[in-house]
């Protein structure tokens, strides 16, 4: 007899006026919009791999359909959604391709918005982001965060939201740790045994 406990994918988000289905394990029930922390919800929701109560064929499948909408929430931010239109634009001038972009799109600008809310400078975000230890080189990824966030788009941003002229310029355990554990979490990858 199986015990395991069913995730229900058919619950309603619980903030009113909202009829979508909310994301599995989230309590209360929240949609990918109006989820608070979008990050503790999904690294919860992985930690969750261990839990002999649940039915894992079911958070497989949970963690697969929530992927997405977890990269979608973590830059469903004032800053995150401006830096998304500007590279959506750059990619497709003409706007006219629907679009997927990868893991490490979502991340780099995720790690963008994170820096302009807490006011680094865009050199400390790169300088971060490029010592994330990966499977492609270094230089590779320097390239490829600055592909992404542009300087001048990154410090535009930054100065509307903080115009004292205040700024952080050098590297936090704080930033380094949040930027990391993104990271591991918008780079989730299935496991290749199921």
């Amino acid at each position: 007899m199986d015990m395991d406990q069913k995730i229900d994918f058919e619950r309603n988000c619980g903030f009113e006026g909202c009829n979508a289905f909310s994301l599995p394990l989230t309590e209360p029930p929240r949609c990918f919009l109006h989820i608070e922390d979008p990050h503790t919800w999904f690294s919860g929701l992985l930690s969750k791999k261990e839990d002999p109560t649940l039915s894992q064929r079911d958070l497989l499948h949970a963690i697969r359909r929530s992927h997405d909408l977890y990269r979608e929430a973590l830059i469903n931010n004032p800053a995150g959604m401006q830096l998304y239109r500007k590279y959506r634009l750059q990619a497709d001038p003409k706007g006219k391709a629907a679009h997927s972009f990868d893991d490490f799109i979502y991340f780099c600008i995720d790690a963008a918005s994170t820096g302009i809310t807490g006011n680094f400078a865009y050199d400390v975000i790169k300088s971060v982001v490029s010592r994330i230890p990966r499977a492609i080189k270094s230089s590779q990824t320097k390239k490829s965060f600055e592909s992404v966030v542009h300087r001048d788009e990154y410090e535009k941003i930054r100065h509307e939201y903080h115009p004292d002229g205040k700024i952080i310029i050098e590297v936090t355990r704080g930033i380094e740790s949040t930027i990391q554990a993104r990271y591991r979490t918008t780079m989730w990858k299935e496991p290749e045994d199921e």
